[in-house]
């Protein structure tokens, strides 16, 4: 099923469907982890819109990549872009989310290193990321190499919630 993926830079064209991946793995992973009011404000339409702003923006460091299903579905994505916090990094991985179903199949690493690649090509050679505290998958970040650098203070919905800090210090290793 994995072999029939194809890995490719996303266009204004996969808003929608990037859209239907975030909202589904953030409802479906994050329950009880951030407000209910929170996930119950995402929604499909909201998300796309915003995501096709940014895909046909001009900022020319943001990148997303997607992972497309022979049927034409996307499993999931990860983008990339200027750091927003204050750090000793060159970038920031801003996501990465597989719907539930493509999970623990390697789709999540590829994406990652497609993400590592562009920003070696870009001359940038470290990253972070930013994770919630709880979040059931920061296993995976460490697994591809991250550090906790930092812990922060995030506000969803209104609501502050505690994360942390993934680093790369060097995307030339591994």
């Amino acid at each position: 099923m994995t072999a029939d993926i194809l890995y490719r830079e996303a266009t204004t064209a996969d808003a929608a469907a990037v859209a239907e991946v975030l909202v589904a793995s953030w409802k479906e992973s994050f329950v009880g982890v951030v407000a209910d009011s929170f996930l119950d404000g995402l929604t499909v339409e909201a998300q796309s819109e915003r995501l096709r702003t940014r895909l046909s923006g001009t900022d020319n460091s943001y990148r997303m990549f997607v992972a497309e299903l022979s049927d034409g579905r996307v499993a999931g994505f990860a983008d990339t872009g200027k750091p927003r916090d204050e750090v000793a990094y060159d970038a920031e991985l801003y996501s990465i989310f597989l719907l539930h179903e493509f999970q623990g199949k390697g789709i999540g690493g590829r994406l990652f290193d497609m993400v590592k690649q562009f920003l070696l090509a870009r001359g940038n050679t470290s990253m972070y990321l930013r994770a919630l505290e709880q979040s059931p998958y920061r296993s995976f970040y460490d697994k591809l190499g991250g550090r906790v650098i930092s812990r922060i203070r995030l506000q969803l919905d209104n609501i502050e919630v505690d994360a942390v800090l993934y680093g790369w210090e060097s995307l030339c290793n591994g």
